[in-house]
């Protein structure tokens, strides 16, 4: 029988897990078990919510079944499955919007301005990577890694190989000072140098490496640190 969420340690419960690492950083079916709340007998929301993915195939098919399908979902009842629907449109929403309207991530301060409120309040180093389309649209936002620099960096075939899962053309890269230092240090330029010719040898678009801190960001691009040597028109 699954732990009670009760007695699972308090530092790898969901919401605890969000509240010190981020939402990013939390799986599907935690970030579902959030939104549940509570399982049913013999089963904690966190069960629940891998049995409800495992069931229906993934989180997009249970965000968008019918809702009297998941009604008869047992542990599950009216309030979980309007909650389940009433997230899946908002994604649905969010997607149309996204669709209709995606941003142009054609200059440092747009960048800026998107993945601010994702490092605000951080205490470690995140990197973060922007998919970019042929128009240098952005395809997606991603969590790579949280910690020192030099370990979030070190992967770069990580890096690469989330860029090309997305279809990207370009890319770029991002990640945040919480000392709120900008300068590079000289591990952020040998790495942002390697990287780029590793873009360069798979023919994709590095098209800037931001550092970022609360207030302010460094470009290597603007700053000319980066020679965008494969760009395509």
């Amino acid at each position: 029988m699954p732990p009670k969420m009760n007695e699972i340690s308090v530092t790898e419960r969901p919401r605890e897990r969000l509240m010190r690492l981020g939402p990013e950083s939390l799986a599907d079916s935690e970030l579902l078990s959030i939104i549940l709340g509570s399982g049913g007998p013999q089963m904690n929301a966190l069960s629940l919510s891998q049995k409800l993915l495992s069931d229906f195939g993934g989180l997009k098919e249970l965000l968008y079944v019918d809702l009297n399908k998941l009604r008869k979902v047992k542990h599950l009842g009216d309030a979980k499955a309007c909650s389940i629907k009433a997230v899946g449109e908002l994604s649905r929403r969010r997607f149309f919007l996204h669709e209709v309207q995606k941003p142009k991530m054609n200059t440092p301060e747009i960048v800026y301005s998107l993945v601010r409120p994702y490092i605000v309040g951080k205490k470690v180093e995140c990197l973060y990577l922007l998919c970019l389309d042929l128009h240098q649209r952005l395809l997606k936002l991603s969590l790579i890694s949280m910690g020192t620099l030099d370990q979030s960096l070190a992967d770069t075939r990580e890096i690469l190989r989330e860029a090309l899962l997305n279809d990207s053309v370009g890319i770029v890269l991002v990640h945040n000072h919480p000392s709120g230092v900008l300068r590079p240090s000289d591990s952020d330029i040998c790495f942002t140098k390697r990287f780029n010719e590793a873009c360069l040898n798979i023919g994709l678009v590095f098209v800037d490496h931001l550092i970022v801190a609360e207030e302010s960001y460094f470009s290597f691009k603007s700053s000319g640190l980066l020679s965008l040597k494969n760009e395509r028109g």
